[in-house]
């Protein structure tokens, strides 16, 4: 039993002849493209108000020092970013040749683009407001982790099991860097970053048994 989609996707959105029987159970192509990208995006924007309220609550007079950390969780946003203006240029290009480009390929991509300059705002406000870390990030990056991971294990699962590729190779490459970028990002979110009233704490410790 299949539930169509054709005319936005490549295939049908639910297929239980792909996803459960089925020796190698997964998910369709269109469940990837769309489901799996939009629900950790759809969730970062919903949530986005109350990371805005609980930064403004917890505001501090110091912002946050552009530690390594720091500047590596923002650095990845922006790999990510590019990597989607990647996606976006080479869709446009098959578009321009004239070959079959889904909807659905355009509404995920616009979609990531958008999520990752909200991602970049919040992690820029966090630290101008001296917010050492982000609960909400840190939800949105796990579920983007996980729902990365279905799609990474099934690319993997056609290329190298079943010699066959349901997308361009060059859209496999940037695939390929994707979830590790995410994943990175998701290991870091579990990190509390560091303020100059903290070194100034570390400092009186350290004097205190010094002196």
């Amino acid at each position: 039993m299949s539930v169509r989609g054709q005319a936005f996707c490549k295939s049908s959105y639910w297929d239980l002849d792909v996803t459960w029987y089925a020796e190698w159970p997964d998910f369709t192509p269109c469940f990837h493209t769309t489901v799996l990208v939009w629900t950790p995006c759809v969730l970062l924007w919903l949530l986005t108000p109350i990371e805005v309220y609980l930064t403004k609550a917890s505001r501090r007079q110091s912002p946050v020092s552009w530690t390594f950390l720091g500047i590596t969780k923002v650095g990845l946003c922006l790999l990510l970013l590019g990597l989607s203006f990647a996606e976006l240029a080479l869709s446009l290009q098959r578009h321009f040749q004239e070959q079959l480009v889904y909807s659905a390929e355009f509404c995920s991509t616009g979609t990531k683009i958008i999520t990752f300059l909200l991602v970049l705002f919040l992690l820029i406000k966090g630290k101008r407001d001296g917010k050492k870390s982000s609960g909400i990030l840190l939800i949105f990056w796990f579920f983007l982790s996980l729902c990365g991971l279905f799609s990474y294990r099934s690319i993997l699962h056609h290329v190298f099991w079943e010699d066959s590729f349901w997308t361009p190779p060059q859209e496999f490459i940037l695939q390929m860097l994707y979830f590790p970028i995410v994943f990175s990002e998701l290991i870091l979110s579990g990190f509390k970053e560091s303020t100059p009233s903290d070194e100034g704490q570390i400092s009186e410790v350290s004097e205190h048994f010094t002196n």
